[in-house]
């Protein structure tokens, strides 16, 4: 079963090799195994001659379940990390500058993208908080202000994206902040134990204690607050309250549906657009600023039991809910209907019944990151180039308590005994892509090849594609010299789906590459024949 796929060699002169399926072997004394559905493109070696292999992983052996994968090792051939992309993506080339960044050319849905990773061992940075006091919430206006709550009315301001903090006075001692909103960089909000919403004006100068009104609430723990202008905002308690403000929080009404016994958490999009979650599976909307609520259904059974911890939305129609037992529920319009969504661990298998999510925040550019049961954190993108992935972040701490997104490539959590960590290079773990080239675009013909399947296979498999415009097409296969195997497809064919199959009876065992093709595009993929 030896295929080798990949060389390298270190300034050693050691040699590397990678074979399929998913060896490793340098100078015949380290071997490094892998699963038989792991394919190794590629490997690079730093200056401390530390190994990269990239490629793609299978922990199922469903086609449908191939990752992109990069794997660290030691010189000694001991694995150090492992970063996978549940996205059906595939690492082609991988290389390591001086300072340590990855460079990786990543096929994904018949693009070609040149992704920049950062290290998963050099994400989080401790931050010097200045209180040892427990902290429960954060929240940043901008890429430079934001603030931080906790235990004993501890309230946190930092105006150079978190790399240091100055203490803030509230007017009520021994409260504890379960949430933070700020409008803009002088309007905002506080809310925590005991029904208290405080307001500042000024950035946090000064802070006021609104007055507390509604005597169902009044000595109830709030737990989330938002606003979408400077009179209108929501806060939720405890006790399943839905409190309604639209004159700046001089007074709040109890606006919760009578079937939400216990609101855990609500999101607003827009100033008529929200969103309430609570125990057993209970999800409302409201298109009115929360004024009535309707129950939704989504048609998805294992979670109606579930108490639904965190629900947020990064615009009218994206959205996540999450709870215990591994519920992840996503929305793609508003919450008409709900879909089960899989997270996985760093091994690449799902989270399921043992996880549980605790908070969950959202960016504008439709990017979610979950803290779970583990104190982890999980940053994710349902669509867009690495649609679907999602990257466990260990954070080297024991609890952490908040998260907030300080912009679109950077993190902030908070957590016990005044930690403050920061994600520097965060952007869904560490893809920063350098750049990007649509090898489709201005085409007179757009072609996508699907993965074959079943892949590795013997002796035979198919190979699905699609073209968006009618042409002339030419699908072959090769060997891994590149000489011509065999023409499966060359004629003029319509637009639509087709399947070919492919039975490679006669021919050895290794790797073999088939090819799409018309006039002025092409797409390539490679495939593994076992026998």
């Amino acid at each position: 079963y030896d295929n080798p796929s990949a060389i390298a060699i270190d300034s050693s002169s050691n040699v590397y090799v990678a074979f399929f399926p998913g060896y490793i072997r340098r100078a015949s004394h380290i071997n490094i195994s892998g699963n038989s559905y792991d394919n190794p493109s590629a490997i690079a070696i730093d200056s401390s001659s530390n190994v990269y292999v990239a490629g793609s992983t299978n922990v199922t052996g469903k086609e449908s379940d191939y990752n992109n994968a990069i794997v660290k090792y030691d010189s000694a051939g001991n694995e150090l990390w492992v970063v996978r992309y549940n996205n059906g993506s595939e690492n082609i080339s991988i290389g390591i500058d001086k300072e340590g960044m990855i460079y990786s050319t990543v096929e994904t849905d018949s693009q070609y993208v040149i992704a920049k990773y950062i290290s998963p061992n050099n994400i989080w940075h401790t931050k010097t908080s200045g209180t040892t006091n427990t902290l429960t919430a954060v929240s940043f206006v901008n890429d430079s202000i934001g603030f931080a709550g906790g235990l004993r009315s501890t309230l946190l301001k930092t105006t150079n994206g978190g790399s240091t903090w100055k203490t803030q006075s509230l007017p009520v001692r021994n409260s504890t902040i379960y949430d933070i909103f700020f409008l803009n960089t002088s309007l905002g909000f506080a809310i925590g134990a005991k029904g208290a919403i405080f307001k500042t004006t000024n950035g946090g100068s000064q802070w006021i204690a609104l007055k507390k009104g509604d005597k169902n609430w009044i000595n109830k723990d709030l737990i989330k607050v938002h606003f979408v202008n400077s009179d209108t905002g929501w806060v939720t308690g405890k006790n399943g309250a839905i409190l309604r403000t639209t004159d700046g929080g001089g007074n709040w009404v109890d606006v919760a549906p009578s079937m939400l016994s216990q609101t855990r958490d609500i999101s607003f999009a827009n100033l008529t657009e929200g969103w309430a979650s609570g125990n057993k599976g209970v999800l409302y909307k409201s298109v009115d600023g929360g004024i009535s609520w309707n129950q939704l259904t989504n048609g998805v059974n294992n979670w109606s039991q579930q108490n639904l911890t965190g629900i947020e939305f990064s615009n009218a129609t994206s959205g996540l809910c999450v709870g215990p037992k591994g519920t992840v529920l996503h929305t793609e319009n508003g919450g008409t209907t709900w879909a089960d969504y899989t997270l996985y661990n760093d091994k690449g298998k799902p989270l399921l019944k043992k996880t549980v999510y605790l908070k969950i925040a959202t960016h504008s550019s439709n990017q979610y990151a979950l803290i779970d049961n583990n104190f982890n954190v999980l940053m994710f993108q349902p669509g867009g180039i690495f649609s679907g992935k999602n990257i466990t972040l260990p954070t080297q701490t024991n609890e952490l308590y908040a998260i907030a997104f300080i912009n679109d490539t950077t993190l902030i959590a908070v957590g016990k005994s005044g930690i403050i960590i920061k994600s520097e290079h965060s952007g869904l773990n560490k893809a920063d892509h350098v750049s990007t080239n649509v090898i489709q675009a201005q085409k007179p013909i757009t072609l996508l090849l699907g993965q074959n399947y079943p892949n590795p296979f013997n002796p035979v498999t198919n190979i699905s594609f699609e073209i968006t415009n009618n042409g002339f097409v030419t699908l072959s296969v090769y060997n891994i010299l590149g000489t011509e195997i065999t023409t499966l497809v060359n004629k003029e064919m319509k637009a639509g789906n087709y399947s070919v199959e492919w039975n490679a009876e006669g021919l050895p065992s290794g790797m073999y590459f088939y090819r799409l093709q018309t006039k002025s595009f092409s797409q390539t993929k490679k495939m593994i024949l076992m026998k």
